[in-house]
């Protein structure tokens, strides 16, 4: 995702078809694999785990499918556009598809990719998420996979 950002700030955020191409297809697609691989791969694991001696569940639950196929277009037709700067502050972000993103939009994401791990979900939506809205003025979803990188980092090296 910062590989996204950074193309955006090397192109200045100018209206663009490199903004729109990232904007539009590089960071819905990005987000999608995250929601794709928790639902699909990363629970998966914890279901065999759990049920290794049941062999029925192999995620063909149809709510399931259809529940992850509504929040990828939800995705795509949501960051469709160019992106823009927000200067306004030192943590300045850029502001995915020219419309922030809202609180409701941050914590049902955080949910569908950090599930089941409640108290992470807990903490990033009572923790992280006021204090990202507190420090910066915009571009929070930007800002949240910064917070991401950095936490993956610390855990690289705690781990």
């Amino acid at each position: 995702m910062q590989l996204s950002d950074a193309i955006l700030w090397y192109t200045g955020m100018k209206k663009n078809t490199i903004n729109y191409l990232t904007t539009s297809v590089l960071i819905p697609l990005i987000l999608s694999l995250q929601v794709l691989y928790n639902i699909y791969i990363r629970n998966r694991k914890k279901n065999k785990e759990k049920n290794k001696n049941k062999n029925k569940n192999k995620n063909k639950n149809r709510i399931i499918t259809v529940f992850t196929s509504l929040i990828i277009l939800y995705l795509f037709y949501r960051f469709n556009g160019y992106s823009r700067p927000l200067c306004s502050n030192k943590l300045s972000s850029p502001v995915w598809a020219s419309k922030e993103i809202q609180l409701w939009e941050l914590i049902v994401f955080a949910t569908i990719i950090i599930y089941p791990n409640w108290n992470a979900i807990a903490y990033t939506v009572f923790i992280v998420f006021p204090l990202i809205f507190i420090l910066s003025g915009g571009g929070y979803g930007s800002l949240w996979c910064a917070v991401a990188n950095i936490l993956a980092i610390y855990y690289l090296y705690k781990y």
